[in-house]
């Protein structure tokens, strides 16, 4: 069977292609005047946008009674897809700080830990083991090749500068995210495109973790759990557990993404980085 399996054959293939993309890309740019690399990184974005909201005429999208709710922000590489193009065209350094750090992060995450591409759920529901080869699941890699091709790419050719002067914005940006993601789960629950009983549920329906861990990320969790108040994960009424929606990430966020964006103005910023050392 032709699946995704941590250290499997596929597992690498597409580590390995996404590899050689970017450095394709970085080769094939090397002698383009800046106007060039600026409208060619946009059309990347520009590509991904659109496959974000046509994905639903292929499988398993089309399998849904409704679909609409798959083409909203519902996790933060979506977030991401949809926004990027615009901040990327736009001059607000902090939230270009983000599309760096935040883009090639969350680019690649997935590709060490491609949990959408493995486990037989989607949308909350079972669904049968995905193929390595589908339509589905290389646009889940390509959506995420795209986060962080473009910012390397940027960073390569000196297209934007991090400032270290600018990291702790990284986390209150991501927990604003993290907010519209609880909002735009709440609304298409009111309107009627997922089923309310998803709502608040870890193991349906849940945004990049908003609603607390799923079953089969234990050790995820306990990476997480080390910086999360006990008082987060227990229901205020019953005293039973609940993770207090995008409220219980509040600490990790902050503590591991200044950590991680630090860690990138190490590199982009050294000299001013290495002066607050």
């Amino acid at each position: 069977m032709r699946i995704i399996k941590f250290g499997n054959f596929y597992y690498f293939a597409y580590i390995i292609i996404a590899f050689l993309l970017v450095l394709l890309t970085i080769r094939f740019l090397k002698n383009k005047p800046n106007r060039y690399k600026h409208y060619f990184l946009f059309s990347i974005y520009l590509v991904a946008f659109v496959i974000h909201f046509l994905k639903v005429f292929i499988y398993p999208y089309n399998t849904l009674n409704i679909v609409y709710h798959k083409m909203t922000l519902e996790n933060v590489s979506a977030v991401s897809t949809v926004f990027f193009p615009w901040i990327y065209l736009s001059k607000n350094k902090v939230l270009k700080d983000y599309l760096v750090i935040g883009g090639i992060s969350s680019g690649i995450l997935p590709f060490l830990f491609p949990i959408d591409a493995m486990i037989p759920m989607f949308d909350g529901n079972y669904l049968p083991i995905k193929h390595a080869l589908s339509l589905e699941v290389i646009r889940f890699y390509f959506a995420h090749l795209v986060l962080l091709l473009v910012p390397i790419v940027m960073m390569h050719y000196k297209m934007h500068r991090i400032s270290v002067k600018r990291i702790l914005y990284m986390p209150v940006i991501l927990m604003v995210i993290l907010t519209i993601l609880f909002i735009n789960e709440w609304a298409i629950t009111q309107i009627g495109w997922v089923s309310s009983t998803d709502f608040l549920n870890p193991l349906k329906r849940n945004p990049s973790l908003i609603f607390g861990l799923k079953d089969g990320l234990s050790g995820l969790g306990v990476f997480i759990a080390l910086f999360v108040p006990k008082v987060f994960t227990i229901h205020p009424v019953t005293g039973a557990l609940f993770y207090w929606p995008v409220v219980w990430l509040i600490f990790p966020v902050f503590i591991y993404g200044t950590i991680i964006s630090f860690i990138y103005a190490l590199i982009y910023d050294r000299e001013e980085s290495i002066k607050i050392i």
